[in-house]
């Protein structure tokens, strides 16, 4: 059987407060828990939190499964 992948919004994954990533187009990567978001730039090896919501990608986010 198939993984079910759904692309979920910023608003949701934070309403229903699970953990979630999002990868932009330049490789940036956004991950969501707790009710913060860390942005890190591979390129750079750089990773910020980030606090403000209205800094973060709107979609899509995957939500992480737990290992």
């Amino acid at each position: 059987m198939g993984e079910d992948v759904r692309a979920y919004t910023l608003a949701e994954v934070v309403g229903l407060g699970f953990e979630a990533r999002h990868e932009a187009e330049d490789g940036v990567v956004y991950s969501w828990s707790g009710g913060f978001a860390v942005r890190t730039d591979p390129a750079s090896g750089v990773s910020v939190l980030i606090r403000d919501l209205t800094k973060l990608p709107q979609w899509p986010w995957y939500r992480v499964e737990p290992a």
